[in-house]
């Protein structure tokens, strides 16, 4: 299927609670970076991995309570992120309870931060950490923008929320603009850009979602292997297409003697000009191309920060 320059947003996915007496200790067995210091109040990203070390989905999990937890995911599918966490409650004392459909979410630029969380009664949140009220919650993105999102889907005060958002002009960043300044920044969105077949260390995630210190979770032995290791042979990163045409997701890569060097993962317009994200084999050099809807080869350049 040809892919358009549009692209879903302002919805959050998936909110899924977890509270118990056990709730703690069972988060830190499947989640690959280490909540052992997460206080009340903290928030932290990571990953859902499977026994081979590949990514399922990401979260943002918020310790709500001294028991109680907010998993959150821009991306996820809903049943994923439960089914991946519900299978593996054995004898653990933990409940979960998944929202039923996306809630609205907003993404902050940051000259409107104090004035959106104004309109909520609500402060900036720590580095780290979030803050709620009254069904609404803040907390900083990976990319550092602030998100805003509320448990309820239809309620007054999110509806009252987005016509002052409006009235007051305070700018929310959507796609495809949001996207492709991530891209550049070499960060993917688990679900659009990275699949089930991507590990960690290949799409930018071995560092900032990944703890090596920590004690068992699934798929730690590949992430200590890998740690150990200290390379991959795949890297995703952002290229720049000839704006003019449109691309099927997952269209391969070949470079100039027509081999294999990697997919075409999603593109984006922006401005006249088009861009993606893909995931090269780390061999591959010299220039590349793939294939339009068309049937014609187009070239794929690899951006690179200062270009």
């Amino acid at each position: 299927m040809a892919q358009s320059c549009k692209d879903k947003v302002g919805l959050l996915d998936v909110m899924l609670k977890a509270e118990g007496e056990d709730a703690l200790q069972f988060l830190q067995g499947q989640f690959s970076n280490d909540l052992g210091d997460l206080g009340e109040g903290d928030c932290l990203y990571g990953l859902w991995l499977n026994r081979k070390g590949k990514i399922l989905a990401d979260s943002y999990v918020l310790r709500t309570g001294e028991e109680r937890f907010a998993i959150l995911s821009e991306n996820g599918e809903r049943d994923v992120v439960h089914d991946r966490l519900d299978e593996y409650i054995i004898m653990d004392d933990v409940e979960l309870a998944v929202n039923g459909e996306s809630l609205p979410l907003w993404v902050i630029d940051k000259r409107g931060e104090e004035s959106a969380l104004g309109l909520l009664g609500m402060s900036i949140p720590k580095v780290g950490g979030f803050v709620s009220s009254e069904g609404a919650i803040a907390f900083w993105g990976q990319d550092g923008y602030l998100r805003i999102v509320f448990e309820e889907v239809d309620s007054d005060r999110v509806k009252r929320f987005a016509e002052e958002i409006a009235v007051d002009r305070i700018q929310v960043l959507e796609a495809p603009g949001l996207t492709i300044e991530n891209w550049k920044s070499g960060i993917f969105e688990v679900g659009f850009d990275i699949l089930d077949t991507d590990l960690p260390q290949e799409v930018g995630l071995g560092e900032r979602a990944v703890s090596y210190n920590k004690g068992c979770y699934l798929g730690q032995e590949v992430m200590a292997r890998l740690h150990a290791i200290g390379r991959v042979r795949r890297e995703m990163v952002c290229v720049e297409l000839y704006p003019e045409s449109e691309f099927e997701l997952g269209s391969i890569v070949f470079d100039a003697e027509e081999k294999k060097r990697g997919e075409l993962r999603r593109s984006l317009c922006e401005g006249g000009k088009r861009w993606g994200s893909a995931i090269l084999n780390l061999q591959a050099e010299g220039s590349l191309w793939v294939k339009d809807t068309e049937n014609e080869r187009r070239e794929l350049k690899v951006w690179k920060r200062g270009d």
